[in-house]
């Protein structure tokens, strides 16, 4: 299991290492990755707990360094934690055969992993979706998963391309950047499972519904998606993002027993840097 934390997640890092050790997990499985500017305070925090946790610097992060404080959808320090935690899969891609990426504020129903490894058995890459009425799909990168593979290593070489890219005064986040980078080229989709939205809902998709009339169901009610967000207590807000799975610890159980409904819902909101 990975985290990705940054200056001032301490507190809630403290927790959340606490939470995982008391479900049985080893300490030599957790995996937290943070900025050099975090690291210190980092390491300090999950050698409360063993010193079997481990701590490794984000390479290249300096670019998306975020300083102490609560940043804004959109904003340039939002879209650099956005840009780090692309960084981080990239490098627990080199470890792991299965990254699967999930924002804090994405609730597991239901464990989807068995069905995820099941995905890429036949597509390295599989996207939660934002089911808006649009070709390609929009695709939401605060749900994936990622199979290690050359196609895989590809696209996120592409996603960081695209952002070196950029001129100075433009703005990009991740999800944006996966965006373009298949509208750009829309051979990707061979290799791009858009998991969905029955299985896996978007609260974004239900922003979209507004504005369009739902037809009577059979009973004269309206229908209507439902979004379930996670409202954390006190300063921690948003810090820190659950992002990777080996697949030999996720695998235990067979694939073929479990059920299909796996359901994982979303919203959007501040990042705390």
């Amino acid at each position: 299991m990975a985290l990705l934390a940054t200056l001032g997640t301490e507190p809630f890092l403290s927790d959340t290492i606490k939470g995982i050790l008391r479900t049985g997990v080893e300490p030599d499985q957790i995996h937290v990755g943070c900025p050099e500017n975090a690291r210190a305070s980092i390491r300090s925090t999950a050698r409360q707990y063993s010193g079997q946790i481990r701590v490794t610097l984000i390479e290249n992060s300096a670019q998306s360094t975020p300083t102490e404080s609560y940043s804004s959808f959109g904003s340039q320090q939002f879209n650099g934690i956005s840009w780090m935690k692309i960084l981080f899969i990239r490098q627990l891609l080199r470890d792991f055969e299965h990254v699967i990426y999930s924002d804090l504020d994405v609730i597991w129903l239901r464990n989807p992993i068995p069905y995820l490894i099941q995905v890429a058995q036949a597509y390295p890459l599989a996207f939660q979706t934002e089911g808006q009425p649009r070709f390609p799909p929009a695709v939401c990168a605060g749900f994936v998963s990622l199979r290690r593979s050359s196609r895989t290593t590809t696209f996120i070489d592409g996603l960081i391309e695209l952002r070196q890219a950029l001129s100075k005064d433009e703005r990009i986040d991740d999800q944006g950047a996966c965006q373009r980078l298949i509208e750009t080229n829309s051979g990707w989709l061979r290799d791009i499972f858009m998991l969905p939205e029955a299985l896996f809902p978007n609260g974004l998709g239900y922003r979209s519904m507004l504005d369009q009339p739902c037809e009577p169901t059979a009973d004269g009610g309206r229908s209507r998606a439902v979004s379930v967000s996670c409202q954390l207590d006190g300063r921690t807000g948003e810090q820190v993002s659950v992002v990777g799975f080996d697949r030999e610890l996720a695998g235990r159980r067979d694939p073929a027993s479990y059920s299909n409904r796996t359901p994982t819902r979303s919203r959007g909101g501040d990042r705390r840097q």
